[in-house]
């Protein structure tokens, strides 16, 4: 939708709606009978029920749907109860229905919206990437041994260390120092997990010279290893079978439009990547189900088709 459509429709509606909230509260009875009384509020528990069942359904599949179905059926149960509690205050069940909002409808409705929240990945800000985590971790073999460890599953330090054949007290010690630098956190069971992370590169101005060549190596290997793999998934698809996809394309965009549709790709991988944990973490009731889990390589890039073309003002 046009953003100035969007902008008239939502502006014109408050605007209309103030005048008539102020007509309603003066102007509405206090009393008013109807007979489809049962209707409406069977209707609105069967709402619900197609709500919750619609909200569980599509967040087990990762559904991208799930989320603004989770803020329907939220706002549905703010809705209940606020008419529960509204309708009732002055009948004998007024304790009841307020007890039944306070204790059931809202904090579910708050646990829905919290949901929602974080499927859209808010609770996973990015991360610039500092000279300090080129120096001291990425170019680190041990601690990059220790991450890949991490990536299959989640694991002690004891069966990280039998993993890399290493010794479980340098694994500790390294495994804290990758904790404070916010790559591993420990869970309330004592395994170490992989912290999944959005990882920007940071602007040339923001940084020295030294430490721009220093990232700028950091990035030329990476790319020298991604080309690699690249060129074997080509050479030897059927290594891969149906594990590999890709697209090429091109757009013609704003450079708002460019911001947003990073951040929209960001916002998806994102999503996936944290859930990953709950999907690790019931890993054997899938087989057999929904297939193997595997990590993916995935690599995303935007830039000007031709470098120095002048801009289209459209």
């Amino acid at each position: 939708m046009n953003r100035r459509v969007l902008l008239l429709i939502t502006a014109g509606g408050a605007a209309f709606l103030v005048p008539w909230i102020l007509f309603l509260a003066v102007d509405l009875q206090d009393g008013y009978t109807t007979g489809e009384w049962r209707l409406a509020w069977v209707g609105l528990d069967v709402l619900l029920l197609a709500g919750l069942g619609s909200s569980a359904w599509l967040g087990f599949r990762r559904r991208r749907a799930a989320v603004p179905v989770l803020i329907a059926t939220a706002t549905v149960l703010f809705c209940d109860a606020w008419f529960d509690v509204v309708l009732d205050w002055s009948s004998g069940a007024r304790w009841s229905s307020l007890l039944m909002a306070v204790g059931l409808e809202i904090p579910l409705g708050l646990f829905l919206s919290l949901r929602a929240r974080h499927l859209l990945g808010a609770d996973q800000p990015p991360r610039v990437v500092t000279v300090h985590d080129v120096r001291d971790i990425f170019n680190d073999p041990a601690r990059q041994r220790i991450i890949g460890a991490l990536a299959q599953a989640p694991a002690t330090v004891q069966t990280v260390a039998a993993r890399l054949h290493a010794d479980p007290a340098d694994v500790a010690a390294e495994l804290h120092t990758l904790r404070e630098a916010g790559f591993v956190r420990c869970d309330n069971s004592g395994r170490w997990r992989k912290r999944p992370l959005d990882l920007r590169m940071p602007e040339p101005d923001q940084i020295s010279t030294q430490d721009w060549a220093d990232l700028g190596a950091w990035q030329d290997r990476k790319l020298a290893e991604d080309l690699q793999l690249l060129a074997n998934v080509a050479r030897h698809p059927e290594r891969y079978g149906h594990w590999t996809m890709g697209s090429r394309g091109g757009l013609l965009l704003t450079r708002e439009e460019l911001t947003r549709f990073f951040d929209e790709y960001i916002e998806l991988l994102t999503r996936y990547g944290a859930l990953r944990e709950q999907a690790i973490d019931v890993a054997s009731d899938r087989f057999g189900k929904q297939g193997e889990l595997r990590t993916m390589a995935v690599r995303f890039y935007l830039f000007p088709q031709r470098l120095g073309e002048p801009a289209t003002n459209l």
